[in-house]
């Protein structure tokens, strides 16, 4: 993946194929401050799915995750 892919883009264009992507969730009192979470969209719900999604900001960015690390012996 090149670099151009690890840049936040607009929450609107997040994939909704069920993978797994990094979010960025403004604070509930410091608007100012975000905090990253892994989401994914669930079809059946048809919503984004993070930690506590059920309550507080929603997440305004996304980008993918990086790719794993590759095993070292």
């Amino acid at each position: 993946m090149s670099n151009d892919q690890f840049q936040w883009q607009p929450i609107k264009t997040a994939p909704k194929d069920g993978r797994r992507f990094v979010v960025l969730k403004p604070q509930r009192y410091r608007s100012s401050d975000y905090k990253p979470d892994i989401c994914y969209w669930e079809k059946k719900m048809d919503r984004l799915i993070f930690d506590n999604w059920l309550e507080g900001p929603q997440p305004t960015h996304w980008m993918p995750l990086p790719p794993a690390p590759e095993e070292t012996t």
